[in-house]
């Protein structure tokens, strides 16, 4: 387990993790590994729709609860497991990009 000075820590970031181009209205399942670091617990996402009227599903923690929005642009807390982003499109024509403002990492406490 990774050292740090809190038991979790935010990492700021500003990476593109996802386009979502005319999506297919079912749910997928999307790895983020090259983005964040497997002791991350939590991504902080900023989303825009630039095409389309629908709504854009997360999965907290690629599981089968989900939040529904349908802003065109908004901020998100996401819980997430094994460096995956589970996501639908409400409406298989909206297009979405996905941005990485920053994470949340867990580690032990520094002694």
């Amino acid at each position: 387990m990774v050292r740090l000075d809190k038991p979790n820590q935010f990492v700021e970031s500003n990476q593109l993790i996802l386009n979502i181009l005319n999506g297919s209205g079912a749910a997928e399942t999307c790895s983020i590994s090259a983005k964040v670091p497997p002791n991350c617990i939590a991504v902080l996402l900023t989303v825009k729709r630039y095409g389309g009227t629908g709504t854009l599903i997360l999965y907290p923690c690629s599981g089968t609860q989900s939040i529904t929005k349908t802003a065109a642009q908004f901020d998100l807390l996401l819980p997430i497991v094994n460096q995956e982003i589970k996501e639908e499109c409400g409406t298989a024509t909206d297009d979405f990009t996905i941005c990485c403002t920053g994470y949340i990492i867990e580690g032990e406490l520094k002694t």
